[in-house]
């Protein structure tokens, strides 16, 4: 395969908000993984960190809600609505 990544190594971490999803595409990754840890935050502190992170690159607070809204809290409650168990769940 042309764009595959051969790792070679002990210990490998992946990180992303997809890696457990309950979803066509998604749904095998998580086979290949001996543990899995799945961070979850507070759904009102999880946005007022993404809003934040944004506005410190420029975009102003109210373009950087807006984005937050349409797109970032969406696919939040998507991962936290059909995501698998993971190994460990460690609440913010």
């Amino acid at each position: 395969m042309e764009d595959a990544v051969t790792v070679n190594g002990d210990i490998v971490l992946l990180e992303g908000n997809y890696l457990l999803l309950r979803e066509e595409g998604w749904d095998l990754l998580s086979s290949f993984a001996d543990f899995t840890i799945f961070l979850e935050a507070d759904r009102d502190l999880l946005r007022k960190r993404l809003i934040d992170r944004r506005i410190k690159t420029g975009v102003p607070q109210e373009k950087a809600e807006g984005f937050v809204d349409f797109s970032d809290m969406r696919n939040a409650e998507t991962v936290l609505a059909h995501s698998k168990q993971a190994d460990l769940t460690i609440r913010l």
